[in-house]
C-alpha cells in the first residue's frame, strides 16, 4: 500500500501494451481520465482514492476490461449509457461513491458480468429489468440507494447474493426469488415490500435471509 498523491495524469501513449493498471488506496485525485493508451488493459483498479467528476463516456475505449474497480472515492454523475460496450466485463465495482441518476438499461449487454456492486451512491428509479440478461450473474448489491419501483422478475439463476437493503423498493417478491436453487444470501431490509411470505419457497442453498423493516405478512 502506498500514499501516492497528486491528480490522476493522463496516461502516455508508450502504455499502450499495459494489461493492468493498479493504483488502489492511495490519495490521487481529479478527474478520471481515459484514453487510447489504456485500450488494452483488462483490469483498471482505482478504489479508494479521492477521483472526483463524471464517469466519462469514454470508458467505452477500455473494451477489452474483465475488471473495473472505482469505488471509494467521489465520483459525481451518473453511469454512462457507454458502459454496455464493455461486453467482456466481469467485476464492475463503483459502491461509496455519489453516483446518480437511473443505473442504465444498456447494463444488460453485460452477458459476462459476474459481480455488480453499486451500494451506498444515490442511484434512483426502477432496477433495470435487463439484468436478466446477465447470465452469469451471481453477486449484486445495490444496497443503501434511493432505488423505487418493484423487484423485476426473471432475475439470472445464476445469482447467489442479492444485497438490496435500504432503499425505497415496493410491491411484492418475485416468485422466481423464492424458488431460487442459487441464492444463499438475500438481504432486503428497510425498503417497503409487501405481500404475503409464500408457503412453497425452495430456496434450497440459502444461508442468509434478512427481511425486516418491510410490510410482509405471513410466516416462513
Amino acid at each position: 500500500e502506498n500514499k501516492l498523491t497528486g491528480r490522476l495524469p493522463a496516461f502516455p501513449q508508450k502504455m499502450s501494451s499495459f494489461k493492468s493498471l493498479e493504483l488502489q488506496y492511495n490519495d490521487l485525485s481529479g478527474l478520471l481520465q481515459i484514453s487510447s493508451a489504456l485500450a488494452e488493459l483488462t483490469s483498471l483498479r482505482l478504489h479508494g482514492n479521492a477521483l472526483t467528476g463524471p464517469i466519462p463516456d469514454k470508458i467505452r475505449i477500455l473494451s477489452n476490461l474483465k475488471t473495473l474497480n472505482l469505488d471509494d472515492n467521489e465520483l459525481k454523475g451518473s453511469i454512462p449509457t457507454t458502459i454496455g460496450d464493455l461486453v467482456f466485463l466481469q467485476k464492475l465495482r463503483l459502491n461509496s461513491n455519489f453516483l446518480t441518476g437511473r443505473i442504465p438499461t444498456e447494463i444488460g449487454k453485460l452477458s459476462e458480468i459476474e459481480s455488480i456492486d453499486f451500494y451506498h451512491n444515490d442511484f434512483t428509479g426502477q432496477i433495470p429489468s435487463e439484468l436478466s440478461f446477465c447470465i452469469n450473474l451471481s453477486h449484486l448489491s445495490l444496497a443503501s440507494n434511493a432505488l423505487t419501483g418493484s423487484l423485476p422478475e426473471n432475475l439470472p439463476t445464476t445469482l447467489i447474493k442479492l444485497i438490496l437493503y435500504q432503499n425505497y423498493l415496493s410491491g411484492s417478491i418475485p416468485m422466481d426469488i423464492w424458488a431460487s436453487e442459487a441464492l444463499e444470501e438475500i438481504n432486503i431490509h428497510n425498503n417497503a415490500l409487501s405481500g404475503s411470505m409464500p408457503s412453497d419457497m425452495k430456496l434450497y442453498n440459502i444461508k442468509t435471509i434478512e427481511l425486516g423493516g418491510n410490510e410482509l405478512t405471513g410466516s416462513i
